[in-house]
């Protein structure tokens, strides 16, 4: 993967420039404008959270990840393992190794994760839906 490209360049998809509805949308468009290896980790986990560009994000998403599960990007304790986590189900159907890669990451931490019901939640339904499909 050329990390000097951007997501519109990696996926041949230029959005118009237009007024947009929201902030949010406007800083998605912003940021698949920006190459992958310029991106910073807020900008990562809010393309994830909006399942924008995941064949490529998610693979930079687990390699913070394997440094601090937990890291806090922008909101709180375990916010880019909650985006990634829910992210897509299709996507994780369709990528056998990274769902493979992510399960294993999920199973050897989980033991240190807070007593965050959410979280816990997520990473329970993660690990379900990913052991019904292999």
């Amino acid at each position: 993967m050329n990390l000097s490209k951007t997501l519109e360049q990696l996926e041949k998809d230029y959005w118009k420039d237009i007024d947009f509805p929201t902030t949010l949308v406007q800083k998605c468009h912003e940021y698949r404008r920006i190459p992958l290896n310029e991106l910073k980790p807020n900008q990562i986990r809010l393309l994830i959270s909006q399942n924008i560009g995941l064949i490529y994000l998610i693979p930079m998403a687990i390699e913070i990840l394997k440094e601090d599960i937990l890291i806090e990007i922008e909101f709180y304790e375990g916010d880019l393992l909650s985006a990634i986590i829910t992210s897509d189900p299709s996507f994780w159907n369709k990528n056998a190794s990274l769902r493979k890669e992510m399960s294993i990451l999920l199973t050897e931490k989980r033991n240190i994760f807070p007593e965050n019901e959410k979280l816990n939640k997520e990473t329970e339904t993660f690990l379900q839906r990913s052991n019904s499909i292999d």
